[in-house]
């Protein structure tokens, strides 16, 4: 796995100058008038954060509000749905020791062999509910949320190397393992994710293809929120809020698809006014990289952040001993 995405690394720097040629030969009118043009040259704003609750107030509630639901519609118990995606019922948090909380930006090789261990399916793969539910386990930080998201998702199809829709101990480590220490693996498989179909010689990506990640990204969000509330319904209810089901906000969501393709198409034309229909690995390393892409979502007192790359686990420290630090982050099994 590592010598092959090396090499789409590497190739992706001789694409670059086939893709830039393209992109120049169908935005020739442009170049030649922004060249001409210092005022519009010095026009260029650097990228905004895509904000995609930018009317907090007018987008997180998800009845219309024109259309007085009663409250037995409203306060109606959710439907037995499972998690987004499928699921298991909650599994008890595992127990961090003190040590590991003060180190809590520590993830050892003990703590995924402990995570797929606890998870896995007679003791020889995850699922794609299970590996959800293992990332939920490992990652306890304070970063954007990545379990049950589409994100995540994706991922579970990437590190499957052997395409048996299953993920067993040895893919499970090995691309966990390159994700905490590679960044641009990290990058890369962020990269692959977005993509409609992943394709492993592709050094390029389709920007409608990025459009439509964020916005899955953006409906598998808001079914992140909906099981939280299913599986805590009284915290909402004692806030007055509506205790929605994962299907009502999911679908609620939809109604934005329009303006979230927009959000990201102007994001990219403030990136560079002269963009194709698609660009580079190096420069989407670098659009990726020059601004927050976290999804925010905010319903009452509860705020939701929810990742759409693998960058926030830049602030990971990932150590292969067996150990790791003090006495682990999870009971041995």
């Amino acid at each position: 796995m590592g010598n092959e995405n090396d090499k789409r690394i590497n190739k992706s720097k001789s694409g670059k100058n086939k893709n830039n040629n393209n992109n120049n030969n169908n935005n020739n009118n442009n170049n030649n008038n922004t060249s001409n043009n210092p005022a519009a040259n010095s026009q260029k704003l650097p990228t905004q954060n895509i904000n995609l609750n930018q009317n907090q107030n007018e987008r997180i509630n998800p009845y219309d509000q024109s259309k007085k639901q009663n409250n037995t519609q409203i306060n109606q118990p959710p439907g037995n749905m499972g998690r987004p995606g499928g699921g298991l019922p909650p599994i008890a948090a595992l127990s961090r020791s003190r040590t590991q909380i003060q180190n809590r930006n520590v993830i050892t090789t003990k703590m995924l062999k402990d995570a797929f261990r606890t998870y896995c399916i007679d003791g020889d793969y995850l699922n794609r509910a299970r590996f959800n539910d293992a990332i939920e386990s490992i990652f306890r930080f304070d970063i954007p949320e990545m379990h049950y998201t589409h994100l995540c998702n994706k991922i579970y199809d990437l590190l499957d190397s052997s395409g048996d829709g299953k993920i067993q101990e040895d893919e499970f480590l090995e691309g966990l393992g390159n994700v905490l220490k590679n960044r641009s693996f990290r990058v890369l498989l962020t990269m692959m994710a977005m993509m409609s179909l992943p394709d492993k010689t592709r050094d390029y990506i389709e920007i409608n293809e990025i459009k439509d990640f964020f916005y899955h990204s953006y409906v598998e969000g808001f079914k992140h929120l909906g099981w939280q509330i299913k599986r805590n319904p009284e915290e909402f209810k004692r806030n007055n809020l509506p205790v929605a089901t994962i299907e009502q906000l999911g679908k609620w969501a939809q109604k934005f698809e329009k303006k979230i393709r927009d959000e990201i198409d102007n994001d990219f034309k403030q990136f560079d006014s002269n963009i194709g229909n698609s660009i580079t690995f190096d420069q989407f390393e670098n659009w990726l990289t020059r601004a927050d892409r976290t999804i925010y979502i905010k319903y009452g007192n509860k705020n939701i952040k929810i990742a759409t790359s693998l960058l926030p686990l830049d602030t990971i420290h990932y150590n292969e001993s067996e150990k790791g630090l003090g006495s682990g982050a999870y009971p041995n099994i």
